[in-house]
């Protein structure tokens, strides 16, 4: 347990570190910074309609949610829980959602896009898909990261407003990443091989290779087995 003396320290600690996170995320997806990512692209790839502004909405009401939540609770609010250690949990995920975010986007270079105004750029058609480091494991880490950071303010918060925006993320992530494979197995022959080998948003763990291919092996025999049992 969280000392009581020092409760309110890491409370204000937290909803102050929330809030440079969403300010920070607001100002790049609303300014033309993100413009720069345009240039030397190719081939623009279909988005879900609207994503950009349910991305600047999500984020406004997230920050926004999760500050009148904190300091002027109400009676009959969206508030579901309130709590320092959830608080901390919270800044953990958020934490990792911004690492995983930041270290992906440095792998992709010049090849990151928005989500909103996404491009197949030149050095991709040149050279081949991104696979080292984290899109080693798993395709798509920078949607991930974005979701454990709306998950940590959803867990920090306590707020139902906060769990409605993660969910409408978690949605418009599902349909970009339909999007974007289906525009990069069209353009990459060996993207179909590495989505095999890939998971999409977490690691393909052997014990669940280990599983499925000890199921086949199972309906494999089960199949000798009638096999057999007919040609008797």
């Amino acid at each position: 347990m969280i000392p009581s003396q020092i409760s309110p320290v890491l409370d204000m600690f937290f909803i102050s570190l929330f809030n440079v996170i969403a300010l920070t995320s607001v100002a790049f997806y609303s300014t033309d910074r993100a413009k720069k990512y345009y240039s030397g692209k190719v081939e623009k790839i279909d988005h879900v309609p609207g994503s950009a502004w349910m991305i600047k909405g999500s984020l406004l009401i997230t920050l926004l949610a999760s500050n009148l939540e904190y300091f002027y609770p109400f009676q009959g609010s969206f508030l579901l829980w309130t709590s320092s250690l959830a608080r901390f949990a919270g800044m953990v995920f958020g934490t990792m959602g911004i690492s995983i975010f930041s270290f992906a986007k440095l792998e992709l270079g010049s090849s990151y896009t928005p989500l909103f105004n996404s491009y197949i750029p030149k050095s991709l058609v040149q050279k081949s898909l991104v696979q080292k480091s984290l899109y080693r494991y798993i395709r798509h880490p920078i949607y991930l990261g974005n979701l454990l950071i709306y998950f940590g303010f959803f867990l920090g918060s306590g707020s139902a407003l906060v769990g409605l925006c993660l969910l409408l993320m978690a949605v418009v992530y599902h349909k970009s990443m339909n999007l974007e494979e289906r525009a990069l197995s069209k353009t990459f022959p060996e993207f179909e091989k590495y989505a095999q080998e890939t998971g999409r948003l977490l690691p393909k763990l052997e014990v669940f290779d280990l599983f499925s291919k000890k199921k086949n092996s199972l309906s494999d025999d089960r199949r000798v087995s009638l096999d057999q049992g007919t040609a008797r």
